[in-house]
């Protein structure tokens, strides 16, 4: 696996198993803290901080498996 990610190039796309309406986990230190959308901002790759992993926004352990609805807001790219 590790070969495959050092194989990648720009241009490549990478599926994730998760729906696009459904904000990425941010780890600091092997901690979850914070929900994210991927994006670009100018020519970098960024990500928005949609929220915190506190009792605003669930931790990963307590979210339904099955996804549910698309309460997250979208990313729009420029």
């Amino acid at each position: 696996m590790v070969d495959e990610l050092m194989q990648l190039e720009a241009g490549d796309v990478l599926v994730l198993d998760q729906d696009v309406s459904f904000p990425l986990l941010v780890y600091v230190e092997n901690e979850p803290c914070f929900y994210a959308f991927p994006g670009k901002r100018g020519r970098s790759l960024a990500v928005r901080i949609a929220g915190t992993v506190t009792e605003e926004w669930p931790r990963p352990d307590e979210l339904d498996q099955e996804g549910g609805t698309a309460l997250w807001p979208t990313v729009t790219t420029a």
